[in-house]
């Protein structure tokens, strides 16, 4: 937190299964660990989204970008980031969509 009180948060944002990035996951998240570990960490990679959501295997289109801001304001609405376990609340979520 910053002397302002402004807390900034990591997002990690859907990204297509069939993306190359997925392949350096651990690395990742050592560095998160290592770099960032009291920044609190949002992850929204495994958002159930269809390749029609996709710009490109990184990118949301329109439809994909309107379905995840849908469930992030509705989080957020439910007290995400007053949550002490933020990603089991996304989870959840996750988990409530992909029935």
């Amino acid at each position: 937190m910053s002397q302002k009180k402004i807390v900034i948060y990591l997002i990690r944002s859907p990204y297509h299964k069939k993306f190359s990035g997925n392949s350096y996951e651990e690395d990742y998240l050592k560095i998160k660990q290592l770099k960032f570990y009291q920044v609190p960490f949002i992850d929204f990679k495994n958002f159930p989204l269809a390749n029609s959501d996709f710009s490109d295997l990184q990118h949301l289109n329109y439809k994909g970008a309107s379905k995840l801001s849908k469930s992030f304001n509705r989080l957020l609405k439910n007290g995400l980031l007053k949550s002490a376990n933020k990603q089991e609340l996304i989870n959840a979520e996750i988990l409530c969509l992909s029935k």
